[in-house]
Order: structure tokens, then sequence, then C-alpha cells
């Protein structure tokens, strides 16, 4: 699953609620891209399908709780993407052909991505756009489009009972020997030992988590 949201907005809410600046270290970690693994990733994921269904204050309240949990996740499950020298500046022109190239990933990404068609709508060459994507999120467009199909495929094989082939199709691949490639690339081992030893984790239901665990 992919988080996307706007730290600085609720950093700027300090002076009447003075503990969201135990947020800042985080906020300041994601300006690279932060990936979460092994239990940080399973919980973390659990909490985000959870908001989804959740409505009002308890959507907040699940939010709040999923910032608090990824801020005090272990450091050997946080993977920064980006170098540390990584300090992206855009402004409101680059933010809005980023915001669109990530529209048209998520919006495609189960079909057929091209770099050619994101890069002829923003009105770019495909070498041009290539250097202007990874310069501005820390890596390619497609690496990207490969972590995302995997994140999806993950999900997948955790909630469904799907095959690991239908899965491969489901998230946009075209044969098996590319999905499970990409995803050994991404997760360190094959779409069956995922399913396997992740599922071993979810035994108790988001419903009775409490604020403890986070």
């Amino acid at each position: 699953m992919v988080l996307q949201f706007d730290g600085a907005a609720l950093l700027a809410l300090r002076q009447t609620l003075p503990e969201l600046g135990d947020l800042q270290p985080l906020f300041e970690q994601a300006r690279r891209g932060l990936e979460f693994s092994g239990d940080t990733a399973v919980q973390a994921a659990r909490l985000m399908e959870a908001i989804g269904s959740a409505h009002g204050l308890q959507r907040l309240t699940l939010f709040l709780q999923l910032l608090d949990y990824l801020k005090n996740a272990p450091a050997q499950q946080v993977k920064a993407l980006a170098s540390p020298c990584y300090a992206p500046t855009l402004d409101a022109r680059s933010a809005e052909r980023i915001n669109k190239a990530f529209d048209y990933l998520m919006r495609e990404l189960t079909g057929d991505v091209r770099l050619s068609v994101i890069a002829q709508q923003l009105d770019m060459s495909e070498p041009g756009f290539s250097r202007f994507f990874k310069r501005n999120t820390g890596h390619g467009f497609i690496d990207l489009m490969r972590k995302f199909r995997v994140q999806r495929a993950c999900r997948l094989l955790l909630q469904s009972e799907m095959s690991v082939a239908d899965i491969c199709f489901e998230v946009g691949y075209a044969n098996l020997s590319n999905f499970n490639r990409h995803f050994r690339i991404e997760m360190h081992q094959t779409p069956s030992e995922y399913r396997r030893e992740t599922a071993m984790h979810l035994f108790n239901p988001i419903e009775k988590m409490t604020p403890s665990h986070f």
C-alpha cells in the first residue's frame, strides 16, 4: 500500500495539539520516501484497510494510530527509498506534474503503463521526464510501478484465495516469470513464501487492537 499526505498541514496544528510535534522526525524521514517491512508492514496495511472503511472521528483516530505506529517502527523494518542527499524542492508546476504522473500510474497500474504516454501528457521527452521524475521522487518511474504492483500483489496474497498466477495477471503482469522475478526483487522471497510466512502474523482482527498496540 502507498500512503501520501501533507505532513506539513498536520504539523501546522501543533499550537493546538502539541503532541503532533512527535511526528516531525517521521515526516522528515518520509521526505526521502520510506518502505516498511516485516510486522510493521503487515500491521500498517491492516490499519489502512480499517481506515478505508471507517468514518468520522473513528477514521481520524485510526489515522493517528497508524502514524504513531510507523513512528515507532523498529529501525530494521524501515528503509529509506532515496539517498541522504536527496532533498526535493518542488515548485507549483513541478508538483502538478508529479501529481499527474502519480495519478496516471495508479489509474493504469494494472494495465499497460507506458512511460511514453505520461511523458507526452506532460509535454516532455521520455528521457527528460525520466530525469525529472527521478530527481523529484528519488526513484525511477518504472521502478515505482514495480513496487506498486508488488504491493498490490502482497495485499491480494493475504486477503484473497486467488492463485499466484491469477494475482500475477490481476496486478498487471503479462507473464508469471516476470512477476516472480520482480516480487523477489522487492520482497526477497517468492509470492508463495510471502503468503505462507506473513499469514502466520495475521491472527488478531483489527477490531481487537487497542492503542497500546501502536
